[in-house]
């Protein structure tokens, strides 16, 4: 991010200066800090470099004060921007106009014709409201090209984005939606390939119902852990996080189920149907139920438990925190 030529002279730059102010001192604690979060971070998820970009205005304000006290520093500097120039500037200017020849860049350009992508994907939804499974990036990409706000719908075996915290699924309820899924489902999806290559996975689902918002919550963590015994009952508590009452009778003739995941990492391992769920719930009232956890048939080793509470025919989302479980 830094840079793959001046970004070695920055970061040396930057760790070398040893001006001692307040200003320099904060500065080398937010550089260090996102270096070392982010590292730890590769440990536990999937990273993308550029979240370190906000370590840019540190890196270049240290650097730059050090580099300007040491001449032998500046003149390796203006050799590397003069290849940095030669170099790099023909690879941003490809990034914004493809100029190569197309054979030259079949079956590996991921850069380019993404309006038509978009323009297929408006033209296949015909007009429906759209909805990505496990995608926030062609969600974002999407929403980008077309000026229009699409969900990304996060199921128990993935992860929280940003789409989680905007009010996007509310406005999809009870309407028809076109449903994008980011893997190959040949039973409940159908193909489209677009003119880029890159495969569609689509169907419309009418009457859509989720119940993201309603929180399942284990009254005692510490039971998870006798389920290397055997069969656990347990309590749950569902909270109505949204701002209007559920009722888990809106999803009409489909099943609304609680369910409880059992993961490797983001793997499913095993599922159990725990309960029917009817009724109503308040804004911001709960409801506890008694379930019975079997013992899982997993492996030794890590696992994790996360519950979700699943419409018939669409994915279970996520609806509780990842309980950790050790088998023996």
């Amino acid at each position: 991010m830094a840079g793959p030529f001046c970004g070695v002279l920055l970061i040396a730059g930057a760790f070398l200066n040893r001006h001692g102010s307040d200003f320099n001192r904060a500065l080398r604690f937010c550089l260090v800090g996102v270096f070392v979060f982010f590292f730890i971070s590769t440990l536990k998820v999937e990273f993308h470099k550029h979240w370190t970009s906000i370590m840019m205005m540190p890196l270049v304000l240290l650097a730059h004060e050090y580099i300007a006290d040491h001449e032998r520093m500046r003149r390796w500097m203006k050799r590397i921007a003069v290849a940095t120039l030669v170099l790099i500037v023909p690879l941003r200017i490809y990034l914004m106009y493809d100029f190569l020849p197309k054979s030259w860049t079949e079956g590996w350009d991921v850069l380019h014709n993404w309006d038509t992508w978009a323009e297929e994907v408006n033209e296949l939804s015909n007009g429906l409201p759209i909805m990505f499974n496990n995608h926030y990036e062609r969600a974002s990409r999407y929403a980008y090209l077309t000026g229009d706000i699409v969900h990304c719908y996060n199921t128990f075996d993935y992860r929280e984005t940003q789409h989680d915290l905007l009010p996007l699924e509310e406005q999809l309820q009870g309407k028809t939606v076109f449903q994008i899924n980011r893997y190959r489902d040949t039973v409940n999806y159908k193909d489209y390939y677009t003119q880029i290559g890159k495969g569609i996975h689509y169907r419309v689902v009418e009457n859509f119902r989720s119940f993201r918002k309603v929180a399942v919550e284990l009254i005692d963590e510490e039971q998870v852990n006798d389920l290397k015994k055997g069969n656990v009952m347990v309590t749950l508590r569902l909270i109505n996080h949204y701002d209007y009452a559920v009722n888990f009778s809106d999803a009409g003739e489909r099943r609304v189920v609680l369910n409880a995941h059992y993961l490797k990492g983001l793997q499913p391992v095993g599922i159990q149907e725990l309960k029917e769920l009817s009724g109503e719930i308040a804004p911001g009232e709960s409801r506890e139920v008694s379930v019975l956890l079997q013992q899982p048939q997993l492996g030794e080793g890590k696992h994790h438990l996360r519950f979700s509470i699943q419409v018939e025919g669409i994915e279970p989302p996520i609806n509780s925190k990842k309980y950790e479980l050790e088998m023996d």
